[in-house]
């Protein structure tokens, strides 16, 4: 299987993965044969990607951390409690300055979600969160939360953390943006830049999540402490408080991490995703700064930068298909050349292990 962009899709395709509607419910089925009806229902759902099956990528397995259907499960989970939550913050009998706080069986549903992701994630030990995402950009602020989420988990693992501080991450990260169900729509999905009004607005969201979820009993100081801190920085250029260096707890450390990149490499409503090679580049240039290079350590062990059945272009001017990552080298993966540099198809393809071709290297995504 292979990874293309639904703006790509042509009729007669082979879909090797579900596609899943907003409403949690499988929109189109692994195996379905693409016809234009159905390639103008993903790009009008806003499906960024799927995956297909063709001959330059039958037996290509592409793997990841957490199975998609596991995640979806997630998603729309995520979806539909914090969609309650902000039905509770507009309820009009709530008296000023009342804190709305999370309803106890919202705090169960996210424990749920968070054991189950982490029993799966064991299941699938080894494999690799993959950062592109096939879900609706629609979706975007459930997905973030359950990104961020597996990420903090595997980073807090990899760290050996015990289990029980694994889930507390795992529970700050799925709740680190619920402060944004009280921030106006027309600022969360605003297509331009913010101004800096707006900005400041939206950066109340920490505060104002703290506010919904300080009064409840059955959250850790831990959660509390994430979804307050996730935006303070080493430097102390983050906020609310512009805390920095020891006072900024290890485990709030993973979830700024994790945080920070799954937005730069997600499609928005103000521009489309950064490639994951480049968020790498932008967040290893600001370490010890504002991020922990002992937690990037952890947690770059864990994501692809290539994914398999990513298509690629070689400074060669080849085009190949990724078969798999390399752990020790992330940027040089294995990969099936499927295009010469003129752009012909080879008669037969051949495999290059980029670990071991020094002079070759990605320059970008390529087409088939």
């Amino acid at each position: 299987m292979r990874i293309i962009t639904s703006s790509s899709l042509q009729p007669g395709m082979k879909l090797s993965k579900n596609v899943y509607a907003p409403d949690g419910l499988i929109l189109l089925k692994k195996g379905t044969i693409l016809r234009e009806n159905y390639i103008a229902k993903l790009q009008n759902r806003n499906i960024p990607v799927v995956y297909i099956e063709d001959e330059y990528s039958r037996d290509i397995e592409c793997w990841d951390a957490v199975d998609s259907e596991i995640k979806a499960k997630a998603v729309f989970s995520i979806k539909k409690i914090f969609q309650d939550m902000e039905q509770g913050t507009k309820n009009p009998r709530k008296e000023k300055g009342f804190s709305h706080v999370i309803p106890e069986e919202h705090y169960y549903a996210v424990k749920e979600i968070v054991e189950e992701l982490i029993e799966n994630l064991q299941e699938n030990k080894g494999s690799m969160m993959n950062m592109i995402d096939m879900m609706s950009t629609d979706l975007y602020t459930y997905t973030h939360s359950v990104n961020v989420a597996i990420l903090s988990i595997m980073t807090a693992r990899s760290m050996e953390m015990n289990q029980k501080m694994v889930e507390e991450v795992g529970m700050g990260a799925l709740f680190h943006d619920v402060g944004k169900v009280r921030v106006p729509q027309e600022i969360l999905n605003k297509p331009d830049r913010l101004e800096d009004f707006e900005f400041e607005l939206m950066k109340e969201h920490s505060w104002l999540g703290y506010e919904m979820v300080k009064e409840n009993y059955t959250l850790s100081a831990y959660t509390k402490n994430i979804v307050l801190k996730h935006h303070e920085r080493l430097d102390g250029s983050g906020y609310p408080f512009g805390i920095e260096g020891d006072k900024m707890e290890p485990y709030v450390r993973v979830v700024a991490l994790c945080d920070v990149f799954d937005a730069m490499v997600s499609d928005r409503c103000y521009r489309e995703q950064i490639p994951v090679h480049k968020v790498i580049e932008t967040v290893n240039s600001q370490l010890n700064t504002k991020f922990d290079a002992r937690v990037y350590q952890h947690f770059i062990k864990n994501v692809t930068v290539f994914p398999p059945g990513s298509v690629v272009r070689l400074n060669t001017g080849e085009v190949g298909i990724v078969l798999r990552p390399n752990k020790n080298h992330p940027s040089r993966p294995k990969l099936r050349l499927i295009k010469d540099p003129l752009g012909n198809v080879y008669p037969s393809f051949r495999e290059l292990d980029m670990a071991e071709k020094l002079t070759v290297f990605i320059s970008g995504q390529g087409e088939i």
